[in-house]
């Protein structure tokens, strides 16, 4: 117990220790890029930034849906919309130092809004272990559809293509055989959920290679399915990492070394690293367009509420306590005792 306690800690200070190595490295390495970087944005392809955009966007579509899907596999029932407002209310805590509050924030609010444990705790579980699963089929797929890869590192790919659809299998064979004591699983919703995170990947990865696109960096030998594929890989090499929060760093350097950048090394590392600022800005302004519609809402409800009780509906909040949800919830608990 005492050596698990100093792990933890060492991996707390790790953490720590390395973001703002990383940063400092990485924004020396946009400095010295900084004529190279001038001279792709001002020839950026507009048709390609856009593509980046929207298939980014369908990302605040494709997360909610897998959510909803696992929680009527895993046998509860909730609103798509409902579960969609989560996780863009939540999407700045993506953003803080140790990787884990945006979960944390959403498991709150999901149980907040009704959500039993149990069910919470095994949909957080998914969508921390899944996701590095589809991220692998994804990326394998792409780069061995894209072929130019020398023998070794397709035997390779092929057979971390296998271990990720093995992987998918795994906790549909832990229900059936009763080895996990969860909340049955339906396997024609767990199929959809899988599908769903799959279709998530895509449009991630392909707002990468339509990113990298749109810069029209002159001799880019690697095509759209290449870039795709390596920005998926590279995310998962990122996520396992577990000294650099969200990758930051070890994507960048990956992802440079699967892409033939005919750039320096500092080029390319500040290239990749220039795709953060995207999503970023795009994760921002969805967040203040939700805090918006929130504020336009409860001050609706504060006119619309009786003189006496306007200082009660002042109290609701459109994104994370979802008052409607839980009250219905409750509602229905105290019709059938």
């Amino acid at each position: 117990m005492h050596w698990t306690g100093k792990r933890h800690r060492l991996l707390q200070f790790s953490k720590w220790l390395f973001t703002p190595l990383a940063l400092v490295f990485l924004v020396v390495l946009l400095w010295q890029s900084r004529d190279t970087l001038v001279t792709l944005t001002q020839n950026i392809d507009a048709m390609w930034l856009a593509v980046s955009i929207v298939c980014w966007l369908s990302m605040y579509l494709t997360s909610p849906l897998f959510s909803f899907v696992m929680l009527r596999a895993l046998g509860a029932r909730e609103s798509y919309w409902l579960l969609m407002r989560i996780f863009v209310h939540r999407l700045p805590a993506k953003y803080l130092p140790g990787g884990i509050w945006q979960t944390v924030a959403r498991g709150y609010d999901l149980k907040e809004s009704g959500i039993s444990t149990g069910n919470v705790t095994q949909l957080l579980v998914y969508e921390v272990g899944m996701p590095i699963l589809g991220a692998l089929t994804v990326g394998t797929v792409l780069l061995l559809a894209a072929g130019q890869r020398p023998s070794g590192v397709v035997v390779l790919l092929q057979v971390t293509l296998g271990l990720a659809v093995a992987g998918f299998c795994l906790a549909p064979l832990a229900h059936r055989f009763h080895i996990l004591r969860l909340s049955r699983l339906e396997l024609r919703d767990y199929a959809t959920a899988v599908a769903c995170l799959l279709l998530q990947w895509c449009m991630i990865a392909g707002s990468f290679s339509a990113f990298i696109l749109a810069l029209d960096i002159e001799g880019l030998s690697s095509g759209p399915a290449t870039i795709a594929g390596a920005y998926a890989v590279s995310w998962v090499v990122g996520y396992v990492a577990l000294f650099a929060p969200q990758g930051l760093g070890v994507l960048e350097y990956t992802a440079q070394q699967l892409i033939d950048f005919p750039l320096t090394t500092a080029a390319g590392l500040s290239v990749v690293f220039c795709f953060r600022l995207l999503p970023a800005c795009l994760d921002m302004a969805a967040w203040l367009l939700l805090s918006g519609v929130g504020l336009v809402y409860c001050q609706r409800l504060r006119k619309s509420a009786p003189p006496g009780r306007r200082a009660g509906s002042a109290k609701v909040r459109f994104g994370s306590s979802l008052c409607k949800s839980r009250s219905k919830k409750l509602l229905n608990r105290k019709n059938q005792l």
